[in-house]
């Protein structure tokens, strides 16, 4: 009789082990589909909007990763509310495509420093994990005529998006994307007598990716002469250089002075 119990449950094991590998190996087979704009809307909360990459297109700035045969998106929302009169911050969030389901649902969601001009300005697999790490920059401005300029680099997995560098500057910096691995930031030093605006001596400083340390500053410079601050006053510019929005002239620029 034991026998027959013991049998009859190895029996039920065995055939609930093999109706689930079934029925996960059917679930892996279904095919993928791409987020709507109605799905991306349901994700949106009060006071938030998604971020559109120019005034002139309805094109928004969200990323589509595939993990392991899984769709992701991230996507960035600004708040709605401007950004003088509220004390939201920007979020990001992580959407996961459920096959079964035929829905996304969120994964993840990231909340942090800034309010005002987000971009997605690189992606890129840095870390040569098969999945692209995301670059994002965006401002912060709660009054005043001082500006945080940010950008951060996050790492995507199934289950979470990790901020995991960020480089930012409390009065101003234009931050320069180069390469994936490379990311150089300039921010101008206030000398003495001189005003907010106008020409300034700049630092620029470069951040480089080791597979080991991930980003570190690997080194510093001042400029050798002085440029403006790259934004619309046009005030005493005129002995001065226009700050380059190109790297590679700006690294021109500089060699060629003596």
């Amino acid at each position: 009789m034991k026998k027959i119990i013991f049998l009859f449950l190895f029996l039920l094991i065995l055939s609930g082990y093999i109706y689930l590998n079934l029925n996960k190996e059917k679930q892996n087979n279904l095919p993928n589909r791409d987020i709507t704009k109605q799905e991306v809307q349901s994700f949106v909360p009060v006071n938030y909007r998604v971020v559109n990459k120019n005034n002139w297109s309805n094109n928004i700035y969200i990323e589509k990763l595939v993990i392991n045969d899984d769709y992701f998106y991230v996507l960035p929302l600004l708040p709605e509310v401007n950004p003088l009169e509220g004390s939201d911050t920007i979020k990001i969030l992580l959407l996961r495509y459920d096959k079964e389901k035929n829905n996304y649902y969120k994964v993840d969601e990231y909340s942090g420093e800034g309010n005002m001009s987000l971009k997605i300005i690189g992606s890129s697999d840095i870390d040569n994990n098969g999945v692209n790490e995301l670059f994002i920059s965006f401002n912060e401005n709660w009054g005043g005529s001082g500006t945080a300029h940010y950008v951060k680099v996050f790492k995507i997995e199934k289950n979470s998006i990790k901020e995991i560098f960020s480089i930012n500057d409390t009065i101003s910096r234009i931050y320069l994307y180069d390469t994936p691995k490379r990311i150089m930031g300039a921010s101008f030093i206030w000398g003495e007598g001189e005003g907010h605006f106008g020409c300034h001596y700049w630092n620029i400083n470069e951040y480089r990716y080791d597979d080991e340390d991930g980003f570190y500053l690997y080194n510093t410079s001042r400029t050798k002469v002085k440029y403006d601050m790259g934004d619309e006053y046009q005030i005493d510019y005129k002995n001065c250089f226009p700050f380059p929005t190109d790297l590679y002239n700006f690294f021109e620029n500089e060699r060629m002075i003596r």
